[in-house]
Order: structure tokens, then C-alpha cells, then sequence
């Protein structure tokens, strides 16, 4: 696990459940997803986020397929399942928002630009049929601060690649 210097209780906990944790300052999304999986003490990685959980189905099939050696492909995606405001999103672009999370490192990347990571593999992926649990926001307020964030973020880095605005605001 690489944690950023977490102010709760995050390391505490990994370290607690068996988990090898490394401390890292937070050099962007990608740039730490990467080095997360270059790090890891295993070829098979999978990448969940600190706003994400593995439900029971997922869990199982993930198992089995550990248990089988991981035949058949060099990755699998999953249907990603997103709580807003307490209630899941099961239509629209929501759902099933389809992750490469669980991948041979050797044979996959992270890539993509700030905040919008993505997984680039070597390969077709298969397909599970567990969700990720996923709890973006904690509230309206914490989505409004995200996307803010989020734009910023954005910003910057077409700025440091040297795109640059233009046009008026009438």
C-alpha cells in the first residue's frame, strides 16, 4: 500500500491486516498508481482506491481465479458501482463503468493524464462480473470542492505541457 501521509488512521490500519505500506509524497494520480505497482511484492496487482471497496461477489471471483493461477488473460475489468449522496447509481454513464483494476504488472501500465488515470495492458482483459463498490463524494459539497480540484489539476498540466487558452468571455 503507498499512502500520501494520510492524517487518519489509514497506515495504522494496513499495517494492522498484514499490509506492507510505504509512506510517498503525492507526485499526481498516475505518476503514484505506477509506482504503487512497481513496488508491489507481486506480478498480480489490484488497484483500488482509498473511496472504493471490493463487495463479496468480486471478492470470490478474484479468489478462484488467483486459485486457477490466473488463466486466460492478462487482465480483468470490473463493473464499477458508484454511491451518490447514499444512493446507487445503477444507470446511465454510472453504471456499469466498466475498471481494468486486478493485471499482470508485468504486462500493464498506468497512464493517462492527471486525474484521469487509466490502465494500458498488453492484451485483451477478460471480464468479472463483481462490482467495486465506489463512494466518490461525501457530500454535495465535498462534489463541488472535488471538481475544483479536479479542473485545477487539469489545468495545470496542459499548462505544463504548453496548451494554453483561447477565445473571450462575452
Amino acid at each position: 500500500m503507498v499512502d500520501s501521509h494520510s492524517s487518519d488512521r489509514t497506515r495504522e490500519l494496513a499495517r494492522a491486516a498484514g499490509a506492507r505500506v510505504i509512506e510517498r509524497d503525492w507526485p499526481g494520480h498516475v505518476a503514484q498508481k505506477e509506482f504503487a505497482i512497481r513496488a508491489a511484492a507481486h506480478d498480480w496487482v489490484l488497484c483500488v482506491d482509498s473511496d472504493e471497496r471490493v463487495s463479496p461477489r468480486l471478492r470470490r471471483e478474484i479468489l478462484e481465479l488467483c486459485e486457477r493461477g490466473f488463466p486466460g488473460a492478462a487482465g480483468w475489468t470490473m463493473p464499477r458501482l458508484s454511491s451518490y449522496l447514499g444512493v446507487w447509481a445503477r444507470h446511465g454513464s454510472w453504471y456499469p463503468d466498466r475498471q481494468l483494476r486486478l493485471f499482470d504488472r508485468r504486462r500493464g501500465r498506468w497512464a493517462g493524464s492527471d486525474p484521469h488515470d487509466r490502465v494500458e495492458l498488453e492484451g485483451e482483459p477478460g471480464r468479472l462480473a463483481g462490482d467495486l463498490l465506489h463512494h466518490p463524494y461525501r457530500s454535495l459539497s465535498d462534489h463541488l470542492q472535488r471538481i475544483d480540484r479536479y479542473t485545477t489539476t487539469m489545468a495545470q498540466g496542459l499548462h505544463a505541457r504548453g496548451k494554453r487558452a483561447r477565445g473571450s468571455i462575452s
